[in-house]
């Protein structure tokens, strides 16, 4: 005989085994459903076009949507995201892709629509690209399933690589990574200067901006890191590996947005070769700036003693050769490294959250 958890063990398994499978068969059968899906989007008006206090071009307009998406629906069918996109090629970009608007249709009754409408978001370009640009306005849409895999109308995968060294950094309220423009694997084996660039998520609009030029062009092997300066800037570190070897250079942003970006002139400028002697790790170079005292802190590890290296340093450079090594102790993992966070509340923010909590 046999016991009850044996028993319930085996019902269990043979259930999650059927449902396994039947859960396969749902997504599998998608395969063989006609979908012929159409869509007309026309232009009515343009309310406004106008240049921004920064010389962007912003553009509204009156949209009238006609689609039919029915036949995307079938019994595995939980919902259909769509959006409308401005898509236009401009001299520094083959491809912008602008979202206007968008709606989650939840069911079949109401997949087959006319609405006239402004733009939801805000149709911005990073210069003064649109007067007189054609572009197409298309609409996308993915399919969201009960189960199987996401179906998407286009191939969205990104022209660009950000690297696992590059930490992201958040700052108002929006993410930037450091990204450079994907390799072709398919190419002659060579390392070359790849175009680099930020690249922003803006988590209002939900989408990755375009790319933010950067005020110098890095190299294979080259330490570049991000960091916020108070809660409005961004700085951003640039060691070359090639000539000139050692220097380290430091830029801080005059304004930036999702879409637009300006940079003043080099904040900081030191040779490390006469002071540390070796260049930065590439699993560090986490550094904040004090702004009126002229200096940055760069923290990295110190590889003139063991290897691998464990003692953690902060490097304090300034202008006129102003050099501070101080020893941060030794890391629990060999392979660890610093990393320091540059946002500190104002004062009266948290003034203001003692005042809240006080009885």
């Amino acid at each position: 005989m046999h016991s009850f958890g044996y028993r319930a063990n085996a019902i269990l398994t043979f259930s999650v085994t059927a449902l396994a499978f039947i859960c396969a068969i749902a997504s599998l059968s998608d395969n063989f459903s006609n979908q012929n899906p159409s869509a007309e989007i026309q232009i009515l008006n343009i309310n406004r076009f106008k240049k921004q206090s920064y010389e962007n071009d912003e553009v509204s307009l009156t949209l009238d949507i006609t689609a039919d998406l029915e036949s995307l629906f079938t019994w595995n069918t939980k919902q259909v995201f769509a959006f409308v996109a401005a898509e236009y090629e401009t001299p520094k970009n083959s491809l912008n892709q602008v979202s206007l608007w968008d709606a989650i249709i939840p069911d079949k009754e109401h997949a087959k629509f006319r609405i006239q409408t402004s733009n939801k978001y805000r149709f911005i370009d990073q210069g003064h690209n649109l007067r007189g640009k054609e572009f197409n306005l298309t609409l996308h849409w993915h399919v969201m399933p009960k189960t199987g895999k996401m179906v998407i109308d286009d191939d969205l995968t990104p022209d660009c690589t950000v690297s696992f060294l590059h930490r992201g950094l958040s700052l108002k309220g929006n993410t930037y990574w450091y990204a450079q423009e994907k390799l072709d694997l398919n190419g002659p084996p060579e390392i070359k200067e790849l175009p680099d660039f930020l690249l922003c998520f803006d988590f209002t609009t939900e989408r990755f901006g375009p790319r933010l030029p950067l005020p110098f062009n890095a190299f294979f092997g080259d330490i570049v890191t991000l960091s916020s300066v108070g809660e409005e800037q961004l700085a951003v570190l640039l060691q070359r590996c090639t000539s000139p070897a050692f220097t380290v250079n430091i830029w801080i942003t005059s304004k930036i947005e999702p879409n637009a970006v300006s940079w003043r002139n080099v904040f900081l400028s030191v040779d490390m070769k006469p002071l540390i002697g070796t260049l930065f790790s590439m699993f560090g170079g986490s550094f904040f700036v004090d702004e009126e005292k002229k200096v940055a802190v760069v923290l990295d590890k110190d590889r003139g003693k063991s290897f691998p290296p464990t003692r953690n340093i902060a490097c304090i450079i300034g202008n006129n050769g102003y050099f501070k090594q101080v020893d941060l102790g030794e890391s629990i993992g060999k392979w660890c490294y610093s990393i320091v966070c540059p946002y500190v509340p104002s004062s009266l923010q948290i003034t203001r959250q003692l005042e809240e909590h006080t009885p």
